[in-house]
């Protein structure tokens, strides 16, 4: 039997975060949470010190906490760090 499919959804994470350099207005950000994972379009994003809270613009499959989120502005990689949390 199949497991629920849509229990594996995500529609943000929240992580602990290193910035290279970060601005919370821009609407270009995507993230990639594992290796040769696709990113995803950042729908929101909300930065407190080291703290990141971000909602995907499409919910995403098999996040967890751990694994690593890394935000990219186009190709130019603005920060990243470890999962804590995700929610739907």
């Amino acid at each position: 039997m199949l497991g629920d499919e849509a229990g594996l959804l995500s529609g943000g994470l929240e992580a602990d975060c290193f910035w290279l350099r970060v601005d919370a207005e821009r609407t270009d950000l995507t993230v990639q949470v594992r290796y040769r994972h696709p990113t995803s379009a950042v729908a929101a994003l909300e930065v407190q010190g080291d703290r990141a809270r971000l909602r995907f613009a499409r919910s995403e499959r098999a996040v967890a906490p751990g694994q690593a989120a890394v935000l990219y502005a186009g190709d130019a990689v603005v920060g990243g760090g470890r999962i804590v949390a995700t929610f739907p």
